[in-house]
């Protein structure tokens, strides 16, 4: 908590995710990284990965955890709740975005990856069984790229990384920001995989998180699960696929109070739609939305 931010109001909040040779604790208090916490003072809270876990399951619902604990205790600003991580935490913060559609204003992706296989290694796929094709999409982060381009994604990367190289986190960027029209900004250094100062200080990015707020309810978006523990998107709700093993798409365009629903591999939705959205097309039928729908 830094001296300079006033507890009287709403706070900023900037969950940090270590990498692999990290703990939880080692990020709050790397000053040689930059923290220089007094600078853009916000609320810091850590989470930790369980063993090579990775920030799924078990982690997944840890760094949620965590953002409660601490929303107990501080009064945190919930449309500025901002998500950064290094190496696995980096490919950890687009997940929890991607999981989590909504949660976070920003996040800050560094030294990220999560292709299955080398980003060009297009035969590698065409050759699997769709069985194959199927496991392998289901934790390629190319995959849930649209889930995050309500969300404002910094990517920051060394171009001298051999651990994560930077044709990860340019991959990312650019299908991101081109296919999907995310708000995108990647930052290179001349580093290796230890992206601190004097090239890259932590504090710069929370000075480009507190830009950003979080899209409440947008009424374009493209969103991918591939499974119903991760089901809750703005104000969709996918509630049951037609087949378990297959990934589920739901993309939704809004023109004036018109909302067009296009789903696939889904039979069942639960909708909340925002004003002024006042009729719902979904497989060419039309349904008018009344107060209680």
């Amino acid at each position: 908590i830094p001296q300079a931010r006033d507890l009287g109001r709403p706070a900023p909040l900037v969950i940090l995710l270590h990498g692999s040779g990290g703990d939880y604790r080692n990020l709050v208090a790397d000053f040689a990284a930059g923290q220089d916490l007094e600078k853009h003072p916000m609320l810091l809270a850590n989470a930790g990965a369980f063993y090579y876990q990775e920030y799924q399951h078990l982690a997944f619902h840890d760094v949620l955890g965590v953002l409660a604990d601490v929303q107990k205790k501080y009064p945190v600003d919930p449309d500025r709740i901002y998500c950064q991580g290094i190496s696995l935490g980096g490919r950890g913060a687009m997940e929890m975005a991607a999981l989590r559609p909504g949660l976070f204003a920003a996040v800050c992706p560094q030294g990220s990856y999560g292709a299955t296989q080398e980003p060009d290694d297009l035969p590698f796929f065409l050759n699997q069984t769709e069985w194959g094709r199927w496991s392998v999409a289901r934790w390629d982060m190319r995959t849930y790229l649209p889930n995050l381009a309500t969300t404002p994604t910094q990517f920051v990367y060394g171009h001298r990384d051999p651990v994560t190289p930077p044709l990860n986190a340019l991959t990312f960027a650019h299908l991101l920001k081109k296919r999907y029209g995310g708000r995108v900004e990647a930052l290179g250094f001349d580093t290796d995989h230890n992206i601190t100062v004097p090239h890259y200080h932590w504090s710069n990015t929370r000075e480009w998180f507190l830009k950003q707020r979080r899209e409440l309810n947008p009424t374009n978006f493209t969103v991918r699960t591939a499974s119903l523990r991760f089901n809750q998107f703005y104000w969709a709700t996918v509630d049951q696929f037609q087949t378990h093993w297959q990934l589920a798409e739901l993309a939704v365009r809004t023109t004036n109070d018109l909302a067009a629903i296009q789903p696939r591999n889904i039979t069942q939705l639960s909708l909340q739609p925002p004003a002024p959205l006042r009729i719902i097309a979904l497989d060419q039928q039309r349904f008018a939305l009344g107060s209680n729908n």
